[in-house]
């Protein structure tokens, strides 16, 4: 993957692309690929979920957990890329893609350094994180290439919160057989 001369590692694919992907797209080999998302409720609990996939499809780690507080989308979306960002390494991933359907938050990249917003700390501390990768990017994508983050983040408003290293809640074999099967066409 190409770097930025600005941040190691950095792919320069943060920003709005020309035609985000309407469904989900496998990651290169060896590239892992993690999307994010949030939820709220009318009672304003906030869902939080992940979803990180190989080249095949293969889930390598899901997450589902929620939150009470009153903080904008775009931040809670900032924070949970952080979070990803966090289990990644964990893990020990090396190239990973980072998706969310939040433009804001993408966008927040290319400004963080000149904005002194919530969102834009966030974002530091992700800049920062990312030193500890071979490779990464982080894009905007389409909800229809989110559908599995998104399925985690309303499944963590059901109060299943919970962790999974390769594995998924059984209900969410139906979007990742779907995924799959449209890697596969």
């Amino acid at each position: 993957m190409a770097t930025d001369a600005g941040s190691r590692g950095f792919t320069g694919r943060a920003g709005n692309e020309s035609a985000p992907m309407a469904g989900w797209k496998a990651p290169p080999a060896r590239v892992v690929k993690v999307n994010t998302n949030v939820s709220l409720s009318a009672s304003g609990e906030c869902g939080m979920g992940l979803v990180a996939r190989d080249s095949r499809g293969r889930v390598l780690a899901s997450v589902a957990a929620r939150e009470f507080h009153s903080l904008t989308i775009a931040v809670t979306e900032g924070i949970v890329v952080k979070w990803a960002i966090r289990l990644a390494l964990d893990l020990v991933f090396k190239d990973v893609i980072f998706e969310t359907d939040n433009m804001q938050v993408v966008s927040a990249w290319s400004t963080f350094s000149s904005n002194f917003s919530y969102l834009a700390s966030v974002v530091s501390d992700c800049v920062a994180l990312f030193s500890s990768f071979s490779s990464f990017s982080l894009c905007h994508v389409r909800r229809g290439a989110n559908k599995a983050a998104d399925f985690m983040a309303k499944y963590a408003l059901s109060g299943q919160c919970f962790v999974w290293i390769d594995d998924a809640p059984h209900a969410l074999e139906g979007i990742l057989s779907m995924d799959v099967a449209a890697i596969s066409s």
